[in-house]
């Protein structure tokens, strides 16, 4: 609005509000008094004025709808950086997760290496007991083998000294008796 204490409207001309108000040009003051002119301007700002309004009022509503558009556009920002926010966390969450299960997994690797080595030494250890018992029972049957050759040596000892001791009380018997015997050119006489 104007203020009506620092200037006052030209005699005629009513003020329209504003603070655009411009005062029409000098050339026309000095013709203010026709009444004709002060019409035409009074017409001509009414219409500018009727102008603006319109203008005014365009701007305001785009401006509502801006204001609207980018309320819409902030909430929607927030909400995406709620979702960032959240899938952040989840991210955060997952590769803590994911070292938590890389950990495990190099522990389950170490024991299955230490196992796998368990077991080729007890692997090793097993085909040296086989070749220990291969060999054992190899030695058992040799033995065994030679203790039944050493029975039957023995058995067969046992005979020869019997048949040896009948010889031998069949050839005193002989000498007691004068006991000749010829074998071919070869003759053997037992005397006594």
């Amino acid at each position: 609005m104007v203020d009506e204490q620092d200037d006052k409207p030209p005699r005629n001309i009513l003020s329209l509000g504003g603070e655009d108000y411009e005062p029409p040009p000098s050339d026309l003051e000095s013709s203010s008094d026709e009444p004709e002119e002060t019409t035409r301007i009074v017409a001509l700002h009414l219409h500018k004025w009727t102008d603006a309004r319109e203008s005014l009022a365009r701007l305001e509503t785009e401006l509502r709808s801006s204001k609207e558009d980018i309320r819409r556009a902030v909430e929607y920002a927030r909400g995406l950086e709620e979702e960032c926010d959240r899938l952040a966390d989840l991210q955060h969450e997952t590769q803590h997760r994911i070292g938590e299960v890389q950990s495990e997994l190099a522990e389950e690797r170490g024991r299955r290496l230490e196992l796998e080595e368990q077991y080729q030494h007890l692997v090793e250890r097993l085909e040296t007991l086989s070749g220990i018992r291969g060999r054992y029972h190899l030695e058992r049957g040799r033995r065994e083998q030679a203790q039944e050759q050493n029975q039957a040596l023995t058995s067969r000892l046992h005979e020869l000294e019997r048949d040896l001791e009948s010889m031998t009380e069949a050839l005193e018997e002989a000498r007691r008796q004068g006991f000749r015997v010829d074998l071919g050119p070869l003759s053997i006489e037992l005397k006594r």
